[in-house]
C-alpha cells in the first residue's frame, strides 16, 4: 500500500506500507519504469504488439524523435533528465533502494494487480499522475488476464443500481462536468461544436441556480478552484446553491442551503452502492445475504431514515411489500430482468402516483 498517511485500508492487512510525499505518484511509478527497462523486465512482446508510442520503433514517422515513453524515462526526451531510483527518492521521499526493490517485484509477480485510489488525481496535474500510475500494468504486460487490472481504481465497472423510478426529464441539454462552472459566466460558448454541451443548439442563459448531491466536482476535484469559489461567493452570478450532504465538507461552506441524507449503508433497501458491488463487500449473492441476514425484514423497516412501506400502501393503495420484494431481489442477484419488472409495477400498476408520492410525500414516510 503506497500512500502519504497510514489509512483503514490498511488495518494491518498490508504486507508493506510505503509512506510517499503527496502529489509523487507520478515520480515514483517513472522511478520504477527506470528500473524495468534498463534491467530488461518489460515485457517488450505485449509493448510491441498492443502499444504505441513505449518506443521510437511504434510512434508514426511523424512524430519529433525521442518523444517516445522509454526516451523520456530514459533522459533522451525534452528534458533531459533519467528518472533514476534516486532521482525519485528526492522527488517522493521514498527510499531509493525500495524504489528498486518494488520494480523488481511488480514486474516479476503474475498476475499482477494494481489499482489506485481517489486522492492522487485531486490535485493539480493529477491526470498526468494517474495516466503514470496505470503505466505499470502496462510495462509488464499484466492487463486482460485473470487477477489483474488496468491500473484505475478497485471495482471501478459501470456498475448496477437499482433505485426509486422517476420520470422522463424534459429538458435534453447538458453541458461538460468537468467546466460547469462557464455556464455561470458564459453559458453561451458552450456549445455542441466545442464538444462543451449535447442535445441543444446553444444555452439561452447562463445557470443561476444549483444543486449539488452525490458529488463533489463543484470545489474540489476539478481544476480552477480558486475560480469556482469566487464565482459561488458571488450573489449576482448564483442566486441559490443547495447542498446535500451529511458532512460539513469545503463544498457546504458555500451553500445557501444544506440538506441532509442517508449515508450509503442505511439504503441498501434501494439500490446498490456501485463501489461495494463488484469485488468488495457486496461479492456475491451469497456475500449479500450473509450481510443483510443478520437484519429482518420488520427490523429493517423500523431502521431510522427507512421507508415506512404501510405509509405507502396507505397513500398508494398498492402492496409496496411486493415492490420491496423485488428490489430485494434485484439487490442480491443483480437481477436486470427484475429490475424492469419492479419498474413496471411501480409506474403502472395499482400506483399511478408511486412518483409523486416519493417526490411530495418522502419526508412524512420516512421512520425516524
Amino acid at each position: 500500500m503506497i500512500d502519504p498517511i497510514y489509512t483503514d485500508s490498511m488495518l494491518g492487512n498490508e504486507d508493506e506500507w510505503v509512506p510517499i510525499r503527496p502529489g509523487t505518484d507520478a515520480a515514483l511509478v517513472e522511478g520504477m519504469a527506470y528500473v524495468m527497462i534498463t534491467e530488461n523486465l518489460v515485457d517488450q512482446e505485449f509493448l510491441d504488439r498492443y502499444c504505441i508510442g513505449y518506443d521510437e520503433k511504434t510512434l508514426p514517422k511523424s512524430a519529433p524523435a525521442n518523444s517516445d515513453y522509454k526516451s523520456y524515462i530514459l533522459g533522451k526526451g525534452p528534458d533531459g533528465l533519467p528518472k533514476t531510483p534516486q532521482w525519485a527518492a528526492r522527488e517522493t521521499g521514498v527510499p531509493s533502494e525500495t524504489i528498486v526493490r518494488l520494480a523488481r517485484e511488480i514486474a516479476t509477480t503474475k498476475p499482477l494487480f494494481v489499482a489506485q485510489g481517489w486522492g492522487p488525481q485531486r490535485h493539480a496535474n493529477g491526470d498526468s499522475l494517474t495516466l503514470a500510475i496505470a503505466m505499470l500494468p502496462i510495462l509488464t504486460g499484466q492487463i486482460g488476464l485473470p487477477g489483474t487490472n488496468n491500473g484505475a481504481r478497485e471495482a471501478d465497472q459501470a456498475g448496477f443500481a437499482a433505485s426509486i423510478p422517476v420520470p422522463p426529464n424534459p429538458v435534453k441539454a447538458s453541458i461538460c462536468l468537468n467546466v460547469w462552472h462557464r455556464a455561470i459566466t458564459d453559458a453561451a460558448s458552450m456549445t455542441v461544436e466545442n464538444g462543451l454541451a449535447k442535445n441543444t443548439t446553444g444555452l439561452r442563459s447562463n445557470i443561476k441556480f444549483i444543486w449539488e448531491s452525490q458529488g463533489n466536482n463543484v470545489i474540489n476535484q476539478h481544476t480552477g478552484s480558486n475560480e469556482m469559489a469566487k464565482m459561488l461567493r458571488t450573489p449576482s452570478l448564483t442566486d441559490c446553491f443547495v447542498v446535500v450532504n451529511n458532512m460539513m465538507t469545503p463544498i457546504t461552506r458555500f451553500a445557501d442551503y444544506v440538506l441532509p441524507d442517508v449515508f450509503g449503508l442505511e439504503v441498501d433497501d434501494y439500490k446498490l452502492e456501485k463501489y461495494f458491488e463488484d469485488g468488495m463487500l457486496e461479492s456475491s449473492p451469497e456475500g449479500f445475504r450473509s450481510i443483510t441476514s443478520e437484519v429482518s425484514r420488520k427490523e429493517k423497516k423500523q431502521a431510522p431514515l427507512m421507508v415506512n412501506t404501510d405509509k405507502i400502501n396507505e397513500k398508494c393503495g398498492t402492496n409496496f411489500t411486493e415492490m420491496e420484494e423485488m428490489l430485494l431481489q434485484i439487490q442480491m442477484e443483480n437481477d436486470y430482468v427484475a429490475l424492469d419488472k419492479w419498474h413496471s409495477y411501480a409506474q403502472n400498476n395499482d400506483c399511478k402516483t408511486f412518483m409523486l408520492l416519493f417526490e411530495k410525500d418522502f419526508p412524512k414516510m420516512v421512520a425516524v
